[in-house]
């Protein structure tokens, strides 16, 4: 039986790809020539993403409803890719070409999302190299976005080798010219002139304020800030200075007994911002809340009735007591990715801006 002649196919033909260019449509001094070309008729450099239209788009540096001008041109500049291939990279190529200047060609993408884009494009599988010509930084840069640490602070990427904070958060971070034997001697001296030891609200800015001792002599007493940075808590810093911490807290009976009294004397339950700051002999609003959970509840234990028109979960006044409570809790001012953290107790960033206008008018308005 005769055998059918065996007919080879032919491999199929790879798909053509938009904009796609023949491979020896380009050379090296062509590619210069395109470069020096886009920055005459343009004033400036181009951008790497901008010869790279889907990477662009990845960036969310261009639209996805248009042409971007390279795709309007085509085929009237390389892509970035073939600029690299006979060039060896973006940057070297505009060196090349006479237009080195980064600034003008550089992506206006703060660092997180430099980070985040970095991390796409490379599940996507771009290259270090083409990532760096991307966001127009070092290949080795480009590394360090990739194995970047969450930041403590703020929740931002921290991008420096062995830091513990992002840069911004450790410019943040309070810079002393106290030593922890300059704090407990400063600590010794309040109580030798007040014949009383201070409390945190004592040498806290928010609170001392006007005719407070503190604010009349500061800077010679250092902020209660200080303490954490050097001892870890308020508490740990009079301990060291030889001082006796005052005993933790209200009990409920207390409280409630408190709350009971002001209603006895003032003819009805005090209000969440009565105690905001409190007289002597009454807890603060925030301890009251921190015990029973809320404010009601506190008068209701006390049997009392609030009133039903000061219960909307987030108003200035329970954002304010949000803002309180983390300084009691905490030593400091609170910060937006400290509300953004899932926690009940306080309200979130959005909801702070809803009620205020933006979380600097709240911080103002403490």
């Amino acid at each position: 039986m005769a055998t059918a002649p065996r007919v080879d196919t032919p491999p199929p033909r790879r798909p053509h790809l938009p904009y796609q260019t023949p491979r020896d449509t380009w050379d090296r001094d062509s590619c210069l020539a395109a470069l020096k070309d886009w920055a005459q008729r343009f004033g400036r450099p181009p951008r790497a993403y901008e010869w790279s239209p889907p990477h662009g788009r990845a960036m969310g540096l261009l639209d996805a409803s248009v042409l971007c001008e390279w795709e309007r041109s085509h085929p009237r500049w390389p892509s970035t890719g073939t600029v690299r291939r006979h060039c060896g990279s973006w940057w070297r190529a505009l060196a090349a070409a006479g237009l080195s200047d980064p600034d003008p060609s550089r992506p206006d993408l703060p660092l997180p999302d430099r980070v985040a884009t970095a991390c796409r494009l490379s599940v996507e599988g771009a290259s270090h190299s083409t990532i760096a010509d991307l966001l127009s930084v070092h290949p080795r840069t480009v590394a360090k976005y990739l194995k970047a640490a969450t930041c403590p602070g703020c929740g931002g990427p921290i991008v420096t080798d062995g830091a513990g904070l992002c840069a911004t958060c450790d410019r943040r971070r309070p810079k002393t010219r106290f030593s922890a034997e300059a704090f407990t001697a400063a600590l010794g001296a309040w109580v030798q002139e007040t014949g009383g030891q201070p409390s945190w609200r004592d040498w806290s800015p928010t609170y001392a304020t006007g005719e407070a001792k503190w604010a009349r002599e500061h800077p010679r007493w250092p902020p209660a800030s200080v303490a954490n940075t050097l001892f870890g808590s308020w508490r740990d810093a009079l301990v060291a200075a030889g001082l006796q911490p005052k005993a933790r807290g209200w009990t409920d009976g207390e409280i409630i007994e408190a709350v009971a009294g002001w209603a006895g004397e003032g003819g009805g339950p005090p209000r969440w911002e009565d105690w905001r700051h409190p007289p002597a002999g009454y807890p603060s609003a925030g301890t009251v809340t921190r015990r029973f959970g809320s404010w009601a509840a506190a008068l209701r234990a006390a049997g009392l009735e609030p009133d039903v028109r000061r219960l909307a979960r987030w108003n200035e006044e329970t954002v304010l007591h949000g803002f309180d409570m983390f300084v009691e809790l905490h030593g400091r001012e609170p910060n937006q990715a400290d509300f953004a953290r899932s926690d009940a107790r306080f309200p979130d960033p959005t909801t702070v801006a809803r009620v205020f206008g933006s979380w600097s008018a709240a911080l103002a308005a403490r």
